[in-house]
């Protein structure tokens, strides 16, 4: 499965303009707010870059994985619709 979402991952990643030394990915499993606030927490990243989609009643504009990041985030979040 971590095999599967890393080739998909720098599938993804050569769709950007962005030089493949300046664009870092990760696959990690578990809770995704936590594993993205405690990666960013690190001094390495500028910016969180996250999707949302399909936004519920409860979390109106954003998904909740999306609006629990950008309230916590420590860093610039840029979410993508």
């Amino acid at each position: 499965m971590k095999e599967e979402s890393e080739k998909k991952m720098k599938t993804l990643s050569r769709l950007f303009s962005i030089p493949p030394e300046r664009l870092h990915t990760r696959v990690v499993f578990g809770n995704v707010r936590d594993e993205i606030l405690a990666i960013s927490n690190s001094d390495e990243y500028d910016v969180i870059v996250v999707g949302s989609r399909k936004p519920g009643i409860s979390t109106h504009l954003l998904g909740s994985n999306a609006e629990s990041i950008l309230r916590y985030a420590k860093i610039p979040v840029l979410v993508v619709r």
